[in-house]
């Protein structure tokens, strides 16, 4: 499957990066939207980042609008914990049980 194909000089993206592009678009409008709305209603949110490797020195400030939960694991492994004694299960926990008491 190619991401795009040449035809002379004209170059054809393949159907598959249009549907991402598409979907890359409405995932920054959502955000923006959702930005607008939590900001103009002073929410906190809670974000649940991957943070291994060489990615910590990318960690956002913490800021009264957000707090960020930093995981060990890459993006598809954070849902997936050894069992309650792992360490991102605590750091996970502990920030749903306050947010539960809010």
């Amino acid at each position: 499957m190619a991401a795009a194909t040449t035809v002379g000089s004209e170059t054809r993206v393949s159907d598959e990066i249009m549907r991402l592009r598409e979907e890359v678009r409405w995932l920054g409008e959502t955000e923006r939207t959702f930005r607008e709305l939590f900001e103009s209603r002073k929410w906190c949110v809670r974000w649940f980042l991957e943070c291994s490797g060489g990615m910590k020195d990318m960690r956002r400030e913490k800021s009264e609008s957000e707090d960020v939960v930093y995981s060990n694991k890459m993006h598809g492994e954070m849902v997936k914990f050894k069992g309650s004694e792992d360490g991102d299960w605590k750091n996970v926990k502990k920030a749903l049980c306050a947010a539960a008491e809010v």
